[in-house]
């Protein structure tokens, strides 16, 4: 059974560690420290799995589960952070993007690509063009399913928002119409019925 500390136990916890700085030697200290400690034969689910019925009921208590705005915000950091650890190359260059980018180029834009990432936000944009100040995402057939709609509209507004909190709002964000269905071409969002061209 798990100890409990009374709550006057628990402020003095909170006042004897409030300010301490955890320098990177001692969170590698911690880290060798607790290193192999529950691998192979020490892990307490060693050799065994869980039953279906289990999953099941892991499942059912994280579906549904609303997270908030913040929590999404630094897993998607978090997640960028751990793929390029591991090497991974990320994120996935939607097809078509490349060759669409280059033409803009050809006609006088300045896109960035394949991927040029907002840090703080943990998204990469398709493309962005630092002279027009333009945010360019490129949309294929993928993006019609209704919750990947759903998403891009969020991360769109997350996106505009973010530009705006720096004190520079963006001229123009842009998203092209590769979807193979509606009028191709390419769209300000921040413009009324902006249809920019084809």
């Amino acid at each position: 059974m798990a100890k409990v500390f009374s709550l006057r136990h628990r402020r003095n916890l909170s006042k004897a560690l409030k300010g301490r700085t955890i320098t990177p030697e001692w969170r590698e200290n911690m880290r060798q420290a607790k290193r192999g400690l529950f691998s192979g034969e020490l892990n307490p689910m060693f050799g065994r799995k869980h039953s279906a019925a289990t999953r099941l009921k892991m499942s059912r208590r994280h579906s549904g589960v609303p997270r908030a705005e913040e929590t999404k915000r630094k897993l998607r950091v978090c997640a960028i952070k751990q793929h390029r650890n591991n090497g991974v190359s990320f994120p996935a260059i939607d097809h078509g993007a490349l060759e669409e980018f280059a033409r803009l180029n050809m006609a006088g834009f300045h896109v960035q690509y394949p991927n040029f990432e907002i840090v703080k936000l943990g998204y990469f944009l398709d493309g962005y063009d630092a002279i027009l100040h333009a945010v360019f995402e490129y949309d294929t057939p993928i993006h019609l399913r209704p919750v990947i709609r759903s998403n891009d509209l969020k991360r769109q507004q997350r996106i505009i928002r973010h530009f705006e909190s720096t004190g520079q709002p963006l001229k123009a964000f842009y998203r092209i119409n590769a979807t193979g269905v509606g009028e191709p071409g390419m769209k300000n969002v921040l413009v009324e019925g902006g249809q920019v061209g084809k």
